[in-house]
Parts: structure tokens; sequence; C-alpha cells
């Protein structure tokens, strides 16, 4: 199984609100942490997996599926405030709307393809302004929720 950060990557990616690093362009999307190097660029984010899972249940307590419930933060990091407010505020509005989205990633080394639900996201915290750098006075924005996927394959 992927990593929940790389499944929301790619559903990030597909939607257009990031980029991939390697393709050079703006907001490039990182997955467990914001580089700190001169080549990174200054408007990137980044998709923190939290180290828990849990396997969903229904409220009738019983088991359901392979779905797994995730922690995730989502970290950008910018010089310009009203950019990074409204792109945190879109991502969020969009994860907040998700319903049953089919994701699909290519194995890179065994050629296969994997498919994964995801079922939603539940927000656990509207976008907020952490602060600035130390050093390089970077503006810091975050926000939290849980993603809930499942294997389709």
């Amino acid at each position: 199984m992927h990593s929940p950060a790389k499944i929301l990557s790619v559903y990030l990616i597909e939607k257009e609100y990031f980029t991939l690093p390697s393709e050079e362009e703006d907001w490039p999307l990182y997955i467990s942490k914001l580089p700190d190097t001169k080549d990174v660029p200054t408007e990137c984010a980044a998709i923190i997996d939290q180290p828990s899972e849990k396997l969903f249940k229904t409220a009738g307590g019983k088991t359901e599926g392979t779905k797994f419930n995730f922690p995730i933060q989502i970290l950008y990091r910018t010089r310009n405030y009203p950019e990074a407010w409204e792109k945190s505020n879109e991502v969020a509005t969009d994860l907040d709307l998700i319903e049953k989205e089919l994701i699909e990633i290519d194995g890179e080394e065994s050629g296969e393809s994997f498919e994964y639900l995801l079922q939603d996201f539940v927000m656990e915290s509207r976008p907020f302004y952490i602060g600035e750098e130390e050093n390089t006075k970077r503006l810091i924005f975050s926000f939290n929720g849980r993603v809930r996927i499942s294997s389709s394959s």
C-alpha cells in the first residue's frame, strides 16, 4: 500500500493545485517535509503523514472492509500571504468535498497499477497562518484533517 500522503498527493496534483517537484514549476508538492534547500522554490507545499492509522468502524462498531482513517497535515511555505491564504482555502474546500474519488497509481518497479478509493476527508482545522520562518521571513500556513482510504486492488 502506498502512503496516505502519496495517495492524496496524486489527487491534488491531478486537480492541478500543485505540481511534481521534478517538473520545476510553481507550487511543487513534497511528501513528508518541506525541503529547505536553495533549489526548492519559495512557494511549495508538503503533505505529512501522521504516525497513526485506525481501521474505520461504522456507528454500530462493525469493521467496514479495509478502510483506514489517516491523520494528515498540509503545510505551505511562501512569501506571498494572499496567494498562500487563497490556495490553502481552495485546497481545503476541495478536500472537504471529496466523496469516493478513485485514485490510480502506477507501480514504478512492478509495472502494475494500484487503485485506491478516497472515501472522504474530514477537516480537523481550517487553514491557518503559523508564522514566519526565523531566518528567511518565509510564511508558513497549515491545516489538518483525516483522510479515509480503502484499497481497490
